[in-house]
């Protein structure tokens, strides 16, 4: 592991979190050749987050967003409805089986997509944990504390509906 890439920062918290994603979204525009390197430009900057992520994102697109503008498109996965069905960008709202439906319906910059038979944690999102989990540095005890689960975890292959709708976002988006 890169220790100078992955060393410990001093977060301020919460507080500060729309902004520190707005400093992200204009690193990536402004510094992409050193971020990324010369061969991958960017055309456009999606933000994307699930369960907690979602709702921090929700509020970044009702509170700052409308200010900072920085980011193209949003993919809110399980988490709060934007505040309007018009949130100025494109931007797609998943919600799970056990996650109810959506009350806003689509707009002119919201298409929300209830998917049945998926839920709000899965067989694929455990696996997924478990690859990344070493590279994170979290340990497999508290990996298994974080995923353990009484019943089975749910087989539905819902990440090919996401994938889907990214895939949809994206193009919608340029």
């Amino acid at each position: 592991i890169d220790a100078d890439r992955y060393a410990p920062i001093n977060h301020p918290g919460d507080t500060y979190a729309n902004d520190i994603f707005s400093q992200a979204a204009v690193a990536i525009r402004t510094q992409t050749d050193t971020l990324l390197g010369p061969c991958m430009p960017v055309h456009a900057v999606v933000a994307g987050g699930q369960s907690q992520s979602a709702a921090r994102m929700a509020d970044y697109l009702n509170n700052a967003h409308p200010n900072a503008e920085v980011y193209d498109g949003y993919d809110i996965h399980s988490g709060p409805e934007p505040a309007s069905n018009d949130p100025g960008v494109p931007t797609l709202q998943f919600f799970t089986m056990t996650e109810g439906n959506p009350t806003l319906g689509d707009g002119p910059n919201l298409v929300e997509w209830a998917v049945a038979g998926a839920t709000h944690n899965d067989s694929h999102i455990v696996d997924t944990a478990k690859t990344v989990a070493p590279i994170a540095g979290i340990d497999d005890a508290t990996l298994k504390s974080l995923l353990d689960c009484v019943n089975p975890l749910n087989e539905f292959p819902a990440y090919r509906v996401y994938d889907a709708g990214i895939d949809h976002l994206i193009r919608w988006v340029r």
